[in-house]
C-alpha cells in the first residue's frame, strides 16, 4: 500500500512541475512577443527586461534570446527598486507582494 501512495504522489509531483514548465513557457513566449510588437523609440542601447524576486522564466527567456533576439534584449534579475532602470519589468506571481515597491520605483 505504501508503493502505491508514493508512487501516486510522485505522478502528482511531476503533473504539477511540467504544468510550471509549461506555465513558464507560455509567459516567455508572451512577454517576448508584447516587447517585440510595442513601437518603442529608436534606440541603440539594448532592451533591458527586468525580471523581480525569484522566478524560472528568466532562464527561460535567455534561452529563447540565444536562438533569436532582434531587439537586443537583456534579462536582468532586479529588485523592486530597481526597476526604473529597465525598459520592461516583468513580475512574477511570486512577487507578487513587490507591486507598491515597483510602482514606488518607477514613479
Amino acid at each position: 500500500m505504501n508503493k502505491l501512495k508514493t508512487v501516486l504522489l510522485l505522478m502528482v509531483l511531476a503533473s504539477s512541475v511540467s504544468a510550471q514548465v509549461q506555465e513558464t513557457k507560455i509567459q516567455a513566449v508572451f512577454t517576448l512577443k508584447f516587447i517585440e510588437n510595442v513601437k518603442w523609440p529608436q534606440n541603440s542601447t539594448p532592451m533591458v527586461l527586468g525580471i523581480v524576486g525569484k522566478s524560472e522564466i528568466a532562464t527561460e527567456l535567455e534561452e529563447r534570446l540565444k536562438v533569436r533576439n532582434p531587439m537586443n534584449i537583456v534579462v536582468k534579475k532586479i529588485t523592486a527598486a530597481e526597476a526604473s532602470t529597465c525598459n520592461v519589468v516583468f513580475l512574477p506571481k511570486s512577487a507578487n507582494g513587490s507591486l507598491g515597491n515597483v510602482n514606488a520605483a518607477i514613479g
